[in-house]
């Protein structure tokens, strides 16, 4: 396996190169899209000769043109994003499913108890007490 793979025992691996190259791709795609998309309608649409107001319109054209290109092929590719997510994830399958009707065995069990006495310092006049009966807490833990 190559440093940026996790293997798995179903055969799925991460691929975290590819997600990245992916997410570039589709950050750059929209842009350059866009970019070609104006540069073919400027050769299929010449410039106009004469007033610069013809000229404006013309660039105003194109520009309004390659931004409705570029928010339809960036809304296009933000649907493979998703994608690169999984190529980041590395999944790992179970050789069988737990059943859900039966109890699991148990893989670990454990017990600790637990004993506090309260102390202060406040003394015993008046007949008090600066210690409490001490008091017992079993705690249990079940992994299973």
């Amino acid at each position: 396996m190559s440093a940026g793979r996790t293997a798995s025992p179903a055969g799925w691996v991460a691929r975290p190169w590819a997600a990245r190259l992916l997410r570039c791709a589709l950050t750059v795609l929209p842009l350059l899209a866009s970019v070609v998309f104006v540069w073919l309608l400027s050769r299929w649409l010449p410039a106009p000769s004469g007033s610069a107001f013809r000229y404006a319109l013309w660039w105003l054209a194109l520009s309004a043109l390659g931004s409705v290109v570029l928010l339809i092929v960036d809304r296009a590719a933000r649907r493979l994003l998703p994608l690169a997510a999984l190529l980041r994830l590395s999944l790992v399958f179970p050789d069988a499913a737990p059943s859900r009707f039966r109890a699991p065995a148990l893989l670990a069990l454990g017990s600790s108890t637990v004993t506090v006495t309260a102390v202060d310092n406040g003394g015993t006049a008046n007949g008090g007490s600066d210690t409490s009966a001490p008091r017992s807490a079993t705690i249990t833990i079940i992994v299973g």
